[in-house]
This record gives C-alpha cells, sequence and structure tokens, in this order.
C-alpha cells in the first residue's frame, strides 16, 4: 500500500503517459497509402483494354471446356514462335482459374500450371508434336503411290517453319506449285479427256483438276443409277 496520497496519484500519472505513447505509436503516419480490397472479379473487364471478339472467343472455349462461368479473361502476353503467335489469356471462373494459349487454343488450370512461362513452353512443345504426328501421308499406302508429291510437300513444310522474310515465303509458294504440278502428272491419265478435246499440257494443274472433277461425277453417277 502506498504511504502517502501523492504516490497513488503519480502512479496514476505514470499509466495515463504509457497509454498515450502508445497512441501516438498506432497514430497513422501522413501520406501513408491504405491497399484497397481486391476488385470483384466481374468488373476488372470494365478497367482493361483488350479485343472484345477476342476476348469473346475465349470465353466461350472456357465455358464449353471447362463447363464453368467464365468473370473475367485477360490478355497478359503475346509470343511469335516458328510461324505462329501464341496469344496467352488469364481467365478467372467461379471455380477455377485457367491459362488459355492459342494457335492452337488450349487451356491449362494455374493450380498445376502456375507458370506461364512454363506453360507456354509446354503448349509449344506438346503442339509442335502433334502437328508432326499429323503431318505427311495419312498412312503408308497413299505415300507409296505418291511418293515424289508427299516429297516435295513435305520440303514446301519444313520451308515454311523455317521461312522469315518475304523471299522466304515466296520460296515456300514455289515449292507448293511445284508440289500440285507433281500431282497431276501422277494423276492424269489420257482417258480423262473427253473426245474432241485436247489434252492440257502437263503442267496445267486446273486444266487436268476440271477434268478429273468431271470423270469424278460420271463415275458417282455410274454408281448411283446402278444401285439405285
Amino acid at each position: 500500500m502506498a504511504k502517502h496520497v501523492s504516490e497513488v496519484e503519480d502512479g496514476f500519472a505514470l499509466k495515463r503517459q504509457r497509454e498515450n505513447a502508445r497512441k501516438v505509436k498506432r497514430r497513422k503516419v501522413k501520406g501513408e497509402h491504405t491497399i484497397p480490397p481486391p476488385p470483384v472479379k466481374h468488373i476488372l473487364s470494365s478497367y482493361t483494354m483488350s479485343n472484345p471478339i477476342s476476348k469473346r472467343a475465349i470465353s466461350d472455349y472456357v465455358e464449353i471446356q471447362a463447363r464453368e462461368k467464365v468473370q473475367h479473361a485477360e490478355r497478359v502476353m503475346s509470343e511469335y514462335v516458328v510461324g505462329h503467335n501464341h496469344d496467352c489469356w488469364d481467365v478467372h471462373t467461379n471455380k477455377d482459374r485457367y491459362w488459355v494459349i492459342t494457335s492452337p487454343t488450349n487451356l491449362y488450370s494455374q493450380h498445376y500450371f502456375p507458370s506461364l512461362d512454363f506453360t507456354l513452353s509446354f503448349h509449344i512443345g506438346v503442339s509442335a508434336r502433334i502437328m508432326a504426328l499429323q503431318r505427311g501421308a495419312p498412312n503408308r499406302g497413299h505415300k507409296s503411290r505418291f511418293t515424289p508429291v508427299w516429297r516435295r510437300w513435305e520440303q514446301a513444310a519444313e520451308s515454311y517453319d523455317e521461312a522469315e522474310e518475304a523471299e522466304d515465303f515466296q520460296a515456300v509458294g514455289m515449292k507448293c506449285r511445284e508440289t500440285l504440278i507433281q500431282f497431276v502428272r501422277v494423276l492424269a491419265k489420257p482417258e480423262m479427256v473427253p473426245e474432241a478435246e485436247e489434252a492440257p499440257k502437263r503442267a496445267d494443274v486446273v486444266g487436268w483438276s476440271s477434268f478429273t472433277t468431271v470423270r469424278l461425277k460420271l463415275e458417282q453417277n455410274q454408281l448411283i443409277s446402278i444401285f439405285a
């Protein structure tokens, strides 16, 4: 117990000083910024700039593939690799968050693919392997029958992958033309030419194509009349 009333008063005064010191420390410094809460996802589109047509296409794709409602879609980067432009989108849905990468378009959950750069590399690698499987003749029999044609076509495809300048793409066009000429030379037969008509030149792709189309229609009509 305090010996004198003044000692009690001094104790209360010391307590008040300590409380005032705490208040001074907690007081906000002038000019300090307050971090606002994150905005609601469905209004983010009002504050971003993007092509509405592309954005709508990406949103529709995600809603069809993931069967979730898209709340926000924003293109974050675009990279040109081996003749293809890959757009990378950050898409928020009511259940998940995705990376959507184009050419060809595919989506990846950010839960399993947190890095966009890694996801883009993975996407390009898988797409290249799929395209490699689809390139060329559909089967060995078809390739053996049209070996010269497919060889030229594959050379044109390789030149297209490596093309950078306008002259490179012009060379690709020439190789495609050579492919069509070789294709006509393999398929063209004298019996395709109707009587009293002159056969086109060996390199006349359009002329031989018209005769081939007419012949195919005649054969189709004959088959229909036989099985009718």
